[in-house]
């Protein structure tokens, strides 16, 4: 677990030092959707997880984990914005865009909770050994902070066409 932390925090120093460099540029906004539909077989994942008492009940779909409606929305959100560009000005798109982080930040905070720690809550019987181990580890420290990340980019963009340029 300590392993563990020094990476989480590690790999929040460096999300945080790239997100701050970047200055201008042009992104499709369209990939950052790409992006938000990786929940779904992450939620796969974890879901196979707790079939194999990796980690707790709680942290699934079948639990307090909502993860992966963000990532069937993202694939509706996608198909809408092919349909129709303005999809990326409208309240419920910058709706879901915020509720998506405060569900990963749910999740993580679920994860920490579940950890075998001495703050653990939830998960007494079956703890969340999973992410201390090789390759679910990058849940974590990589796949997290891109969900975030992109959810960020897309509340940064201004959007013109199918482009979008990130302001600093």
């Amino acid at each position: 677990p300590k392993l563990f932390l020094f990476i989480l925090v590690s790999t929040l120093i460096i999300n945080y030092a790239i997100f701050k460099r970047i200055k201008f540029i042009k992104v499709n906004p369209r990939i950052l959707l790409i992006i938000q539909c990786l929940r779904i077989p992450v939620e796969l994942i974890l879901y196979n997880l707790f079939l194999s008492k990796s980690i707790p009940e709680i942290m699934t779909f079948n639990g307090l984990n909502f993860d992966i409606l963000f990532g069937f929305l993202a694939i509706v959100l996608l198909v809408a914005s092919l349909i129709k560009d303005s999809i990326f000005q409208n309240l419920l798109f910058k709706i879901w865009n915020g509720l998506g982080i405060i569900s990963v930040a749910f999740v993580v905070l679920l994860a920490i909770l579940s950890s075998p720690i001495p703050i653990q809550q939830f998960g007494i019987d079956q703890p969340n050994v999973a992410m201390l181990s090789f390759p679910y580890c990058y849940l974590p420290v990589i796949i997290v902070p891109i969900v975030v990340l992109s959810h960020i980019m897309t509340f940064r963009c201004k959007v013109s066409g199918v482009s979008v340029e990130i302001e600093d």
